[in-house]
This record gives structure tokens, C-alpha cells and sequence, in this order.
């Protein structure tokens, strides 16, 4: 079933012995457009501990429109890698220039851990709503959500107010920098 991505935020994580903790943000990767993990907070508020869930843990046959349950018991969710295990493209930039800017000896220049960065096509779902739109000839407006197919864990689109759905084949390029999404198509090509 195709959904929009934003709803999910915030729905309990439902593991086979109660709840887990909350989704907090998704991961995706923007080269083959899969959710890959969801982010969830096992604690309350700021306090919790992050840790990534696989989509493939998911057992769609037990969740709800306010729960997504999941095939792991809430020890299991508590004890899954934490975020710092596989980061998104703006926190890898982040920590590269952390690194670089403290100082550290005997490590790569900047230009190579930003490079190493930029290879990685995961995106924080946190991060790119908001981003601003642009078509071959113009701004669009900004990304307000995300829809995906609940079934595959793919993302199929991007939702642009006033623009519709635009397919997420037609993104030529995301910028973290700039905070920038580049469709291929025109702005004629959406308005069909």
C-alpha cells in the first residue's frame, strides 16, 4: 500500500512483548530509493537511546494505522545498532569536518572524508523534508513528504505542495549543502 512517510513518525514501535519505543526518523537510500531503517527512540523524549530497525523486521500483517509492530522482542529493539552504525550523507559531513577542525593526526584531508561522504547515498528522512524542489527550468517549492510502498519499503515519490506527486526515478540529485533536490523533468512535465 502506498503511504505518505511523515504519519509514520512518531507511531510505536510494537514488538512481540509490548512496546519498544517510537519512530523517530527514517533512512533511505536516494541510488536504489528503499527505506532502509527506522529510526527509533527506545526511550522517552531526548532521553532514549537511537537505534536503526530494518524494514524487513516489520510484520505488516500486526500493525495499525498508530503501531508498527515488529518480529523482535522490545530487548531486541533496545539492543539493535545504534546510529552512529550507518549515518547519513549530512551527519558523515558533519563528523568529517569535526574531525578535521579538532585537529586529528594521522587522518585523511577534509576534501577526502567529504569525498568518502558523498559517495554514501543514504539520506535522513529528518534532513531532506524541507529541502527546496527544482525542476530543469525552475523552483518547484520545498519536499513535504515522502510516499513509499508499505509492502517493498520503496519510495515511489516525492510530494511537493502544489505539485503532486513527482516520481522519485526523476531526481537527478539531492545536495545536503545547499539543502537542494534536482528533478530532471520540467515543471510543464509535473503540471500533467
Amino acid at each position: 500500500m502506498l503511504r505518505r512517510l511523515k504519519p509514520l513518525l512518531g507511531e510505536a514501535i510494537a514488538a512481540t512483548d509490548g512496546e519498544a519505543g517510537r519512530v523517530e526518523e527514517v533512512y533511505f537510500d536516494d541510488d536504489h530509493w528503499r527505506l532502509r531503517y527506522l529510526v527509533v527512540n527506545t526511550g522517552g523524549g531526548l532521553t532514549g537511546r537511537k537505534v536503526l530497525v530494518s524494514p524487513e523486521a516489520i510484520d505488516r500483517a500486526k500493525s495499525s494505522d498508530d503501531a508498527v509492530a515488529v518480529r523482535m522482542t522490545r530487548d531486541e529493539v533496545a539492543h539493535s545498532p545504534g546510529i552512529d552504525a550507518d549515518m547519513p550523507v549530512s551527519r558523515r559531513f558533519e563528523e568529517a569536518n569535526a574531525h578535521y577542525f579538532r585537529g586529528a593526526e594521522g587522518t585523511a584531508s577534509l576534501p577526502e572524508e567529504q569525498r568518502e561522504a558523498a559517495r554514501s547515498h543514504l539520506r535522513s528522512s529528518g534532513d531532506v523534508l524541507g529541502y527546496s524542489v527544482y525542476a530543469a527550468d525552475g523552483k518547484l517549492g520545498h519536499l513535504d513528504d515522502l510516499l513509499f510502498d508499505d509492502g517493498e519499503w520503496a519510495v515511489s515519490g516525492l510530494v511537493v505542495e502544489g505539485v503532486g506527486p513527482i516520481p522519485a526515478a526523476a531526481v537527478d540529485a539531492i545536495d545536503w549543502r545547499t539543502r537542494e533536490i534536482r528533478v530532471r523533468l520540467r515543471r510543464e512535465e509535473l503540471a500533467r
